[in-house]
C-alpha cells in the first residue's frame, strides 16, 4: 500500500507542477505515510532536492543509509564525507523535524552516492554481512568510474560477495553527478 501511495505521490506532484519548498514536500510525503500505514511501520527514505538557480543541493535523509557526498579539492585531490541519516522515517511522527536537513554547495564534480541497505546487509556463503566499511570503500573505488560502468561494477561486487548465496533483501544505489 504505501509503495502505491508515494508512487502515486510522486506522480501527482509532477502532473500538478507543484513547485512548494522542498520542507512542505517531505511534510506532506510524511503525512501520506502515517496516514497509509499501519501503526509501527515507517519508510526510510532520501531525498534530494536540487536547486539550480541557488546552486544547492537540499538533502532530507529521513533514516536512510549515510550519504555520501565528494568533493574535488585542490592539487587532484578529493574531499569525501559521508552524512549520517538525521531525520526520523516517514510516518513515524505526525511532522519531520527538517533543522536537521543537509544542504550542499553544487560545485563542478560534485558526486553523491546514496544505497540501501540492501547493499550493507548483503552477506556471503559464509553468512559474513557486507557492512558500512566495504560499502563505503566499495563506493570510493568507483569514483573514477563512469556512470555507464557503475552497473557492471555494482553486478560484480554482488556476485563476488555473495557467491552461491542469495539476497535477502533489494538493493539500489544512486550515484549523481554534478558536471
Amino acid at each position: 500500500m504505501a509503495t502505491m501511495a508515494l508512487g502515486s505521490y510522486f506522480s501527482t506532484l509532477e502532473l500538478f507542477k507543484y513547485r512548494e519548498p522542498p520542507e512542505k514536500i517531505t511534510n506532506l510525503l510524511n503525512s501520506l505515510v502515517n496516514s497509509v500505514s499501519p501503526l509501527g511501520y515507517y519508510v526510510t527514505a532520501v531525498l534530494f532536492y536540487v536547486d539550480f538557480s541557488s546552486q544547492t543541493l537540499e538533502i532530507h535523509n529521513c533514516g536512510f543509509s549515510p550519504v555520501l557526498a565528494f568533493k574535488p579539492l585542490d592539487n587532484n585531490k578529493l574531499g569525501f564525507k559521508a552524512l549520517a541519516p538525521a531525520m526520523s522515517p516517514l510516518g513515524i511522527a505526525d511532522t519531520i523535524d527538517l533543522t536537521e536537513r543537509q544542504i550542499l554547495p553544487i560545485v563542478k564534480d560534485l558526486r553523491i552516492c546514496a544505497y540501501s541497505d540492501g547493499l550493507t546487509d548483503m552477506t556471503s556463503a559464509s553468512g559474513s554481512r557486507f557492512g558500512e566499511d566495504r560499502a563505503g570503500t566499495f563506493i570510493k573505488a568507483m569514483h573514477t568510474r563512469s556512470q555507464d560502468e557503475i552497473g557492471q561494477c555494482l553486478a560484480g561486487e554482488i556476485r563476488r560477495w555473495t557467491g552461491e548465496a542469495s539476497l535477502a533483501d533489494d538493493l539500489t544505489l544512486m550515484d549523481l553527478r554534478f558536471l
